[in-house]
């Protein structure tokens, strides 16, 4: 997955940032593809798309000196590359609907939350329930609800406060963070069954 991460940022060099977010786009789109796998490609896509909100959270002065255009080049190649992927979400299993919910959370595709809320009622475990609720109020760009579900996931058992970033540091970029950190964890062991 690292190596896809960086051939994904590598791209933006080469000018070809969109085509190496398109074809992770297409990989994690093909049901031949595990779904754990497919979830965890669509994840990475995620994380392309929010370094630098994530940044900003975790490494304000990397952040200060990152290339401003390549963040925005990567940023809009994911947005275009998960319009697919975003088309058959009813039909996924739970673990592809969950990377889906946190790709909808990155590319804040308010469009989306309505899809990020069924699941949370679906799912009786809260901890998975308070990540929902996190990825719900991230792709609908609503700062009081994700402060409300920062609160909510202090006590999730696999909170990583390094992935929280500063307290001062923008609530968007510390809850995107966050959010990546524990899809990490719930779906990369996922991968090697």
């Amino acid at each position: 997955m690292g190596e896809l991460f960086d051939q994904l940022l590598q791209g933006v060099k080469d000018g070809n940032t969109a085509h190496q977010a398109l074809l992770l786009a297409e990989l994690a789109d093909d049901k031949l593809v595990s779904p754990a796998v497919r979830a965890a490609l669509i994840v990475t896509l995620a994380e392309a798309g929010t370094i630098g909100q994530r940044d900003a959270a975790i490494d304000p002065d990397g952040y200060a000196n990152a290339d401003m255009v390549l963040l925005a080049q990567v940023r809009e190649a994911v947005q275009e590359a998960a319009a697919s992927l975003f088309a058959d979400w009813e039909d996924e299993p739970e673990v592809v609907r969950l990377a889906l919910a946190v790709l909808a959370a990155a590319c804040t595709a308010t469009d989306r939350v309505s899809q990020i809320g069924r699941p949370q009622a679906e799912q009786p475990v809260a901890p998975r329930a308070a990540t929902l609720a996190l990825a719900s109020a991230l792709a609908a760009d609503h700062e009081v609800a994700i402060v409300a579900a920062l609160g909510d996931l202090a006590e999730h058992p696999d909170d990583n406060p390094d992935a929280l970033g500063a307290p001062e540091a923008p609530v968007q970029g510390r809850g995107l963070s966050l959010l990546i950190d524990l899809a990490q964890q719930e779906i990369g062991p996922l991968v090697f069954d």
